[in-house]
């Protein structure tokens, strides 16, 4: 029971992975504007930072919720994932990168599915951790 209980978190947690991505790219995008300097120059603004960071986090994601799935002692991927999912949840907060200032911006939207996402990452990472405790109290070489 336990052993499925951690397997439907990591199958969780792959969704969660495949949603950021989906929302980075399709429903949510962050936005695609530039940034006017004083002296004519174009930079990107912050949201494009964050949603390179996302997409990294995302992928990460994916690679440690497939890598779970296949792993005998699932405790130890699972701490990498409550990272990402902390790091996912910061991202767009001023935090870390964040987005941008104006609440009407598209980007607004990228950041509360991202927020979202990395709160259930870390809760189905707990779930899992909480649930596989057996499993880990089994290994006896660490």
């Amino acid at each position: 029971m336990k052993k499925k209980l951690s397997k439907a978190m990591a199958l969780i947690q792959i969704l969660t992975g495949l949603v950021v991505l989906g929302a980075k790219f399709i429903w949510a995008p962050v936005c695609q504007n530039m940034l006017a300097l004083e002296n004519g120059s174009t930079v990107y603004m912050k949201c494009h930072w964050t949603g390179q960071l996302v997409v990294a986090l995302g992928i990460l994601l994916l690679v440690t919720s497939i890598m779970t799935l296949l792993a005998k002692d699932y405790s130890k991927f699972q701490i990498g994932v409550i990272i990402i999912g902390i790091l996912m949840f910061l991202a767009p907060t001023s935090a870390i990168i964040g987005v941008c200032a104006n609440e009407e911006m598209i980007c607004r939207q990228t950041a509360v599915w991202i927020k979202a996402c990395g709160a259930v990452t870390v809760i189905s990472s707990m779930i899992g951790l909480w649930g596989g405790a057996s499993q880990v109290s089994q290994v006896k070489d660490w």
